[in-house]
């Protein structure tokens, strides 16, 4: 993804926006699933769903390890940049 192109999440639903967010700072199946007190499946559901949906992969995983792709951390960025817009408020946590 050398390109510079904007990951667009509009459309995307709340629990997959919530599933991302949290496994971005748990880089964790597990954790995440107990932090939104849903399986491990629904965490991975959420984020496949997520990822059909923007037409990207968000996460490289291996059975050991989780990391953001720059796919990713792109929309992490563009979450974090309108969450700090004014009048923009936080997903109820």
């Amino acid at each position: 993804m050398g390109e510079d192109r904007r990951i667009d999440h509009h459309g995307a639903a709340r629990h997959e926006l919530e599933a991302f967010l949290t496994l971005a700072e748990e880089l964790h199946f597990g954790r995440a699933g107990m932090r939104l007190h849903v399986s491990t499946a629904r965490i991975s559901q959420a984020i496949r769903s997520l990822e059909l949906r923007v037409g990207a992969r968000l996460f490289a995983r291996t059975s050991r390890r989780v990391a953001l792709s720059p796919d990713g951390q792109q929309l992490l960025n563009n979450l974090r940049r309108g969450r700090d817009q004014p009048g923009c408020q936080p997903p109820d946590g």
